[in-house]
């Protein structure tokens, strides 16, 4: 798998259409899967996802030895203070933050 950042820095974006999805999961205080997550920022290979997840220090909660999940408050604050420019912050509700 190749990730075709060169400076090792995942943008994150939200992907068209998922932007209402994804920001009403992450409203609803609940934990995430993994595929859930990847869908929120992007990923198709789970490989390059948990490269990702541990460089750039994504918090997720190790259930079991193989078993992960991602709490929804905690991916909100995650991308709220990865926030750059005009991109629109998540707020409790799942929408824009004031």
């Amino acid at each position: 798998a190749h990730c075709p950042h060169k400076t090792g820095v995942h943008r994150l974006k939200y992907h068209g259409a998922d932007m209402d999805t994804s920001a009403q999961t992450l409203a609803a205080g609940q934990f995430l899967k993994t595929a859930e997550v990847m869908k929120l920022f992007g990923f198709t290979n789970r490989t390059t996802f948990w490269q990702f997840v541990k460089r750039a220090g994504v918090p997720y909660v190790a259930l079991g030895q193989r078993t992960m999940r991602f709490e929804a408050s905690a991916l909100r604050s995650y991308i709220n203070a990865r926030s750059v420019g005009h991109v629109p912050t998540v707020n409790d509700q799942g929408g824009a933050a004031a």
